[in-house]
């Protein structure tokens, strides 16, 4: 004889992964939920409640919302889930840190240019400052990629990258940052 009690099942395992951690103001950032075990309610709560906003569609009960973060600051991104069975006695709680781009304002008006994006093994930047002190490439978790950058055709060596999104940092010895997107198929 087998006994089930209805609504007795369990509550989701509460998880989820941002697509960066450490952003300029004004960037958007996407939380993929990865909870498990069939979450159907999702609420996210951002502290502090100002100096952000959902956008595309998403709001605070999405299951994989972006948010841009308007101001510059530490905020702390918080998930709860729930399904038919109950919430989730498990939290998952994220820190955002958001720095400002003061004084770089005129710099990135004009901004770094980066072709052809989406881009297979080569990626030309345009808009380079003359003096280089460092040329970056990030993944969207935030992790340093190796950056293959050729001074005299200011260009960058992406065949080694995964496909996927990426972000290019130039600083200039009289450290003016430049910063820039761009997909590697």
């Amino acid at each position: 004889v087998l006994y089930i009690q209805e609504n007795s099942g369990p509550t989701p395992l509460t998880g989820f992964q941002a697509s960066s951690n450490n952003i300029l103001e004004l960037d958007t950032v996407v939380f993929n939920d990865i909870s498990t075990v069939c979450p159907t309610y999702w609420n996210w709560n951002i502290d502090p409640l100002t100096g952000w906003s959902f956008v595309n569609g998403s709001d605070a009960n999405s299951q994989s919302p972006q948010i841009v973060f308007e101001q510059p600051g530490t905020y702390l991104v918080t998930l709860s889930t729930g399904n038919s069975n109950g919430i989730s006695t498990i939290q998952q709680t994220d820190t955002i840190q958001v720095n400002t781009a003061v004084g770089l304002k005129s710099v990135l008006a004009e901004g770094l240019k980066l072709f052809p994006n989406p881009t297979r093994d080569l990626l030309q930047l345009k808009n380079v400052p003359s003096s280089i002190a460092t040329v970056k490439i990030t993944n969207m978790l935030g992790e340093e990629m190796m950056a293959i950058f050729d001074m005299n055709t200011q260009s960058l060596t992406t065949s080694h990258l995964s496909p996927g999104m990426y972000l290019v940092s130039v600083t200039s010895t009289n450290t003016v940052l430049l910063q820039s997107r761009f997909v590697k198929e």
